[in-house]
This record gives C-alpha cells, sequence and structure tokens, in this order.
C-alpha cells in the first residue's frame, strides 16, 4: 500500500529549499507554462520561501501567483491563496486587512471540506479529485490515473481531507477566532470555535463513543484539533476569563497524552502546558503554575529546545515575584 501524501511538505518544498528559490525571478517559472501549473508552482515557491524566512522573495512570488492565477481558478488553488494572503497579513499583526480576507478563506475552505466529507464514488463531487490531481501534476507528483475516476477518487480526496484540508482550514479559522476575540467579539468567536471542532469531530474522528483523545484520527487532524483548542484559549484569556482558558490549554494537553509520534508533537504538548500554566498564573494558583513550569521545562530540555527552556526561566522568575507580591511565601 503506497504511502499517504504529503500535501504539507509537497507544497512547501517541491520547488526546492527557500534559500535557493530566492535567488530566482519568480517570473521564470511563469514563462512557457499552463496558467494553472505555473500558479501552483509559485504558490509552492512561496510557502518554501516563508518558512526559510525570506519574507519579501516570499511574497513576490506570492503575487506573481496571484497574477498568472486564472480569472476562474480551481477552487482548491483559489482556497490556498486566499488562505495564504490572510494568514500573512494576520502575522503581520494587520488584523483590519485580514479580518475580511480570512473570512472568505474560512467560507471556501469550509465549503470544500463539505464537498470532501460528502463526496461518493459516482457522485459529482469527485471533480475535486480531479482539481487535487492537477496540484499534484504541477508540483511533480502526478498520481496515477486510476486515482481520479470511482473509488480511487474517493481516496484521494479523503487523503486530501485528513492530510492537507483539516489543518489548513483550523488555521483560517484559529486565526480569525483571535481576530473576532480582539474585535471585543467572544461570543462570536466562541460559536465559531465550537462549530468548526463539532465539524471535525464529527467527520474525522472515530469512534464518537469514545473520548477525544483517544478517539482514531490522523496526526493531520489531531494538530487541527489541537490548533483549535489553543485559539479557544486564546480567546478565553482575552475575554478574561481565566478559568475557562486553562481548561482549554488542559485539554490540548490531553490531546497529545499518550499519543506523541515525533519531537514535534513533544513540543506542541509542551506548550499547551505552558499555556495552562500562564491562565493559572492570572488566577493567582502560583504553586500549580510553578509546578507546570517546573515540569515543561525538563520537557524543553529533553527534546533540545533550550530556546524554550530559556524563556521558560523567565516566566518562572515572573512567576515567583508575582507569588511574593501577593504574600505568598
Amino acid at each position: 500500500m503506497p504511502a499517504a501524501i504529503d500535501f504539507d511538505r509537497l507544497l512547501s518544498s517541491s520547488q526546492g529549499p527557500g534559500e535557493v528559490l530566492a535567488l530566482v525571478d519568480p517570473r521564470s517559472i511563469a514563462a512557457g507554462t499552463p496558467p494553472t501549473t505555473a500558479a501552483w508552482r509559485l504558490f509552492s515557491g512561496s510557502l518554501s520561501l516563508r518558512r526559510a524566512g525570506h519574507t519579501s522573495e516570499a511574497n513576490d512570488w506570492f503575487n506573481t501567483s496571484m497574477s498568472v492565477t486564472p480569472a476562474e481558478p480551481p477552487a482548491v488553488l483559489r482556497a490556498e491563496q486566499v488562505a495564504e494572503g490572510g494568514l500573512g497579513l494576520f502575522a503581520a499583526k494587520r488584523l483590519s486587512d485580514a479580518a475580511g480576507i480570512l473570512q472568505d478563506a474560512a467560507r471556501l475552505w469550509a465549503a470544500l471540506c463539505d464537498a470532501a466529507a460528502g463526496v461518493e464514488p459516482r457522485g459529482a463531487g469527485t471533480a475535486l479529485a480531479g482539481e487535487i490531481a492537477e496540484m499534484l501534476d504541477a508540483l511533480g507528483a502526478k498520481p496515477p490515473a486510476a486515482r481520479t475516476k470511482g473509488a480511487g477518487a474517493v481516496k484521494l480526496i479523503w487523503e486530501w481531507l485528513e492530510n492537507r484540508a483539516v489543518l489548513r482550514t483550523a488555521e483560517v479559522f484559529a486565526a480569525f477566532i483571535q481576530i473576532l476575540a480582539a474585535a471585543e467579539q467572544p461570543e462570536d468567536a466562541r460559536i465559531v470555535c465550537a462549530e468548526r471542532r463539532g465539524w471535525i469531530e464529527r467527520h474525522l474522528t472515530t469512534p464518537e463513543s469514545t473520548p477525544l483523545p483517544a478517539r482514531t484520527m490522523s496526526g493531520t487532524t489531531r494538530r487541527a484539533l489541537y490548533r483549535l483548542m489553543l485559539a479557544k484559549g486564546e480567546l478565553e484569556l482575552a475575554a478574561g476569563e481565566f478559568q475557562a482558558s486553562a481548561d482549554s490549554f488542559a485539554e490540548a494537553v490531553k490531546l497529545y497524552d499518550g499519543h506523541v509520534e515525533d519531537t514535534a508533537d513533544m513540543s506542541r504538548m509542551i506548550q499547551a502546558h505552558v499555556n495552562q500554566a500562564n491562565s493559572l498564573l492570572r488566577l493567582g494558583r502560583y504553586d500549580e503554575a510553578l509546578g507546570i513550569y517546573e515540569l515543561a521545562g525538563m520537557g524543553f530540555r529533553s527534546i533540545g529546545d533550550e530556546a524554550s527552556f530559556t524563556r521558560l526561566e523567565h516566566a518562572k522568575l515572573f512567576a515567583r515575584m508575582k507569588k511574593e507580591e501577593a504574600g505568598e511565601s
């Protein structure tokens, strides 16, 4: 059985490492190439450049991708581009500019996920498989023709849903949720978060009778749920609901408890624990926070993350100072 396609890795590395792409004129990629193929390759290159820290070059590749995109692009390409534009603005803290774009991106990704989850071998929705295959072909991973028809198409769509779309959707919704929270609309943010999380749990985890952390799901689906749990913790923190914030971060910790597959998973689990401690600190539960900081520090040290360990040492000093100010010995 062939291994599942790592869509995230393919999209961010198919055109080469960012250090190399930074020296390439993106217009040379578009020359003599079909528009949709060029748009995918340029978009992929922009992701690689951004991950390598070449922000200016990444923007150039992304803008060139947009400029060569057909007037009526494939829905998957359109969703990826709109998401990237909104997330870029969000990362730059241009929240007012990002708000509308991320709202559009959330709508596009939700529609795509609905279409993917409802696809049937003989249904019209299998046209989505053609778009996914077109993307793979553009990025140098041409799938067999059998994967664009019937049961093969359904499998390809579900593979994309579970290993790319679910996380991309969660990233978009998490950013939009934080924008709503920053705009002092916490109730709207809670509704959006609960609806998207509920959709993922219903469609991409099994069985529903089992507690969530123990359900069967892809690693990408687990990351998507984790991202939404963090967003919930962050929105409650912004709303001043510190106990609800601590509870959401604790839930993110439990999601990975017993389900850590690599160093990245361990880092996510530890970071959620640190976030939980930060919220407990706001509640004046200093000893609990300090205990978590201590455990988290050992965790960061165990995976060789010295930068996070150093930041945590500063957090511990701050917690001890707050404890002394509160008159606790």
